[in-house]
């Protein structure tokens, strides 16, 4: 009876923490907004206080090295760099996405001829299973666009528009008050917490941090890296839609394992349908720089692993998959991650409180 009196004086006090989740939780749909821009500018204050630390040691114009000065010039840098992707990126992938579906319907028949050409009627199966694949991926992205289409031609357009506008302005307008802010929001955070449990949470937060900083951070540095190389060398292959391509490649390549290969599918198909030999090229483009990443690039910059079995890995994204499409696939071993050393740092903890 000691222990368990013991073990409620040290849950009673968290009620309250956990009372706030189940608030927020409950009106997760009426904040769906707030939380998104909350979110994306958390994430984006952390990605760039790296930054902030390395313009901070650096920052040899000013007499006085203070945070405050060396978070003004970071966010001077990112909304500049925001704008010259919106301006510059941003038309281009358009245009090629256009470009794309315009011409879907001379590649996808070349390409089907081409596979009705060089798989013999022995593998007949075979052929029409592939063909089937590229008509049906044909029909989903069709009917995908065709949605994108409605909604940009509808009066709701305005809505959404000016919604996304205010949650973008909001996000980077918190974006700068999270970098500078950093200490006082951790401590108002760490302050939701009985003091007992501070040391714990301190603990725990700095654990996550080294988590991330040897993976997330990494692991986005090494796909934009991936993505120029691949957009620089289709570019020198002569191959349409380049920058869209690299920045899939890019983009697909925070999938462990299975990622670079997804990026590759869409720009070899799409070369099929040029020519044989295209394909050929592009897929070695692919794997040359799949082993430059693998022998060079991830291991400078990626500096650990998150101690997670390869079997696990695979399970968990085959899980993200199945339960949040795409950005399960995404999300589902950094969150893995984080679950594990949370849960890990708890159990831990409430046994030695026990004791």
């Amino acid at each position: 009876m000691k222990d368990a009196g013991g073990f409620s004086r040290k849950i009673i006090p968290l009620i309250p923490f956990f009372a706030i989740l189940t608030v927020l939780f409950l009106l997760r749909k009426k904040l769906a907004g707030v939380y998104i821009s909350v979110a994306a500018a958390a994430f984006l204050a952390y990605m760039l206080d790296p930054v902030v630390k390395f313009v901070q040691k650096h920052m040899n114009f000013v007499r006085k090295k203070t945070r405050e000065k060396a978070v003004a010039v970071t966010f001077i840098i990112f909304v500049l760099a925001l704008v010259g992707v919106t301006a510059f990126v941003v038309p281009i992938i358009v245009s090629n996405v256009i470009e794309i579906v315009e011409k879907a319907d001379e590649i996808v028949p070349k390409i089907t001829a081409y596979l009705q050409k060089i798989i013999s009627d022995e593998h007949y199966e075979i052929k029409q299973k592939l063909i089937e694949i590229i008509n049906s991926a044909e029909e989903k992205a069709t009917a995908k666009i065709n949605e994108v289409y409605n909604i940009a031609t509808s009066f709701s357009l305005y809505e959404k528009l000016s919604e996304a506008i205010v949650g973008i302005i909001t996000a980077i307008v918190l974006t700068y008050y999270f970098m500078r802010d950093k200490t006082h929001i951790l401590n108002g955070v760490f302050g939701l917490f009985p003091y007992r449990w501070r040391d714990f949470v301190t603990e725990t937060a700095d654990e996550l941090g080294m988590i991330s900083a040897k993976f997330v951070q990494g692991q986005i540095f090494v796909s934009l890296i991936i993505g120029s190389l691949e957009t620089v060398g289709l570019l020198l292959l002569g191959m349409p839609y380049s920058a869209f391509f690299g920045i899939i490649g890019g983009f697909s390549n925070l999938i462990p394992y299975f990622g670079p290969f997804i990026g590759a599918v869409l720009p070899v198909i799409t070369a099929l349908g040029i020519s044989p030999v295209k394909a050929l090229w592009v897929l070695a483009l692919f794997l040359i720089v799949q082993q430059i990443d693998n022998h060079f690039i991830s291991p400078k910059i990626i500096e650990g692993n998150l101690g997670i079995h390869p079997m696990v890995v695979i399970i968990v994204i085959f899980a993200g998959q199945e339960l949040f499409g795409v950005w399960g696939l995404i999300v589902a071993v950094p969150v893995y991650a984080t679950v594990k050393c949370i849960l890990s740092k708890f159990i831990k903890n409430l046994s030695i409180n026990l004791h």
